[in-house]
């Protein structure tokens, strides 16, 4: 699977100009987008769609619950689906994520990788900003699944011998 593979990005954004601007600059590559304007919306509709949602891209900054709020009761529900945080409000976040790297002792972009966000600041000028941006996103949670099927086949090698049981 790669990038190409992406269907469905979903959009979390309260400025509807600015939503009205990624929709547009995905309208001619097959990808399907949803838009939703809060934070609550978002919720409600991942726990419908969420395994047809290949990514989503994030505002920090949305109304009812914000981008943090909807990490948060994402990685509570087990649903893990790769997010680009785009925001003017990134500072914020990262102070979020600098504590849990603290309580977990991994790194900063550990932190980010185990959640499957990256981070964009806003303003986005350029489509080809976004589009790298959701790229390596997707590449980082492509190799993150790479790697931990490598290390399930290590562990059932070790476990169970090269031949099984």
């Amino acid at each position: 699977m790669c990038f190409l593979d992406v269907k469905k990005i979903l959009v979390i954004e309260d400025d509807e100009d600015l939503s009205d601007t990624y929709s547009y600059w995905f309208k001619d590559s097959g990808i399907e987008i949803l838009r939703v304007y809060d934070g609550l919306s978002a919720l409600n509709l991942i726990n419908e769609e969420h395994q047809n949602i290949d990514m989503i891209i994030l505002d920090y900054n949305i109304p009812i619950l914000n981008g943090l709020d909807v990490i948060i009761e994402l990685k509570k529900k087990k649903i893990s689906i790769p997010t680009l945080l785009v925001s003017g409000y990134s500072d914020e976040f990262l102070k979020y994520v600098s504590f849990h790297s603290a309580l977990t002792k991994q790194t900063i972009d550990e932190v980010l990788v185990s959640l499957k966000i990256q981070i964009l600041d806003k303003p986005i000028m350029r489509k080809g900003d976004l589009i790298n941006a959701l790229v390596k996103l997707f590449d980082t949670h492509l190799m993150d699944k790479v790697n931990n099927s490598y290390l399930n086949l290590i562990s059932k090698i070790n476990t169970e011998g090269f031949y099984g049981k």
